[in-house]
């Protein structure tokens, strides 16, 4: 009887053990199977990263759009869903086309008509707009699901916002951490199902501890994008903030007719050209007779470009991708050695 009794202790004591009220048999739990990665087979993968949507503006899998009331979110995100509708670049960034589904559960179809006609936005048939406010957390894989049935290149879901979709989580004011992990978490698994893109649209309320509106929430999203604006300017900046390269920030101003957002050109902005591009001719723009001889580490530091090249090979394969536009502005790009360096040389002719 003793020995039963320890058998007994022995089983409360180990948590993988259960005890059936049947016949009192001793059940172990199966463990839970985990991928172990050894360093060095770690090292050695390949790993993708995030593709753009938008380019260096708009990634792929889940991005948190943050801005404060009446900032002009909505008008941002509706930009963006026309641009990848209709493979119209976007302030001169390339995009990729697809059709986009823009969950407005804010807004609904008279509201949704007025905007676009005060954006001068042509129709598409590449984008959908939702108004129920019957979606949720928990069924809205099961919708995308359907929806991506009948539209196979569904590539981008707007979701505006985030309130009104996460169900049982009803104000910003009980939003944990945790549960803000949790919810974004079932959208990235979603997105991963379904090869799509989600923008969730989100705005913190004022004097609370949003767990959205802070650095905490990075280890969960794609990017994040920040959107500011002061009350009664039109200037505002949208800061980039991806997870796997440098944060930048695009100055933006607010105009009425038609009702959008532009590049602010007053401050180094150039809607007519890709940001890549912009950035260079600002750089040389200030440099003695225009033009630039150096390395392309040099030329990476001093144009201060980690914000959009994560190193100097990639700087070198951008500068070969927007070769044509360069010529377009009366830039010239030469490669060569000296003293067994590679050496690049960029001239802004007719400055």
């Amino acid at each position: 009887m003793q020995k039963k009794n320890k058998k007994k202790e022995a089983a409360a004591a180990d948590p993988q053990t259960a005890t059936s009220h049947n016949n009192n048999t001793i059940i172990k739990d199966s463990p839970p199977k985990i991928k172990e990665w050894r360093s060095d087979t770690l090292d050695a993968s390949n790993f993708e990263r995030p593709a753009y949507l938008i380019d260096h503006l708009l990634f792929d899998g889940v991005t948190l759009l943050v801005g404060g009331p009446k900032v002009g979110k909505s008008i941002l995100v509706e930009q963006m869903a026309h641009a990848i509708a209709t493979g119209t670049p976007l302030w001169g960034n390339s995009v990729k086309t697809g059709t986009v589904l823009y969950l407005n559960m804010e807004s609904d179809p008279s509201n949704a008509k007025n905007r676009r006609s005060a954006m001068g936005l042509d129709a598409t048939e590449k984008l959908y707009y939702v108004f129920e406010k019957a979606l949720n957390l928990t069924n809205l894989d099961a919708y995308l699901g359907q929806f991506k049935e009948k539209h196979p290149d569904l590539i981008l879901v707007i979701i505006d916002t985030l309130h009104r979709i996460r169900g049982i989580h009803s104000t910003t004011q009980e939003y944990s951490y945790a549960q803000a992990v949790s919810d974004i978490d079932v959208l990235q698994n979603i997105a991963l199902k379904q090869d799509l893109s989600f923008i969730a649209v989100h705005h913190p309320a004022k004097n609370s501890n949003d767990p959205l509106g802070s650095q905490g929430i990075f280890g969960t999203v794609s990017s994040k994008l920040t959107l500011t604006r002061p009350e009664e300017s039109a200037f505002g900046q949208l800061t980039v903030i991806p997870r796997f390269h440098p944060e930048w920030t695009l100055p933006l101003k607010f105009v009425q007719n038609p009702l959008m957002w532009v590049i602010d050109k007053e401050n180094g902005g150039n809607e007519n050209l890709p940001v890549f591009v912009s950035y260079i001719l600002k750089f040389l723009a200030e440099c003695e007779a225009h033009q630039f001889e150096g390395t392309c580490n040099a030329l990476w530091l001093k144009a201060n470009l980690a914000n959009l090249c994560k190193n100097p090979q990639t700087l070198s394969r951008s500068l070969n991708d927007y070769m044509a536009v360069f010529q377009e502005n009366n830039v010239t790009i030469k490669k060569g050695r000296s003293n067994g360096r590679r050496i690049i040389c960029l001239k802004w002719h007719d400055f």
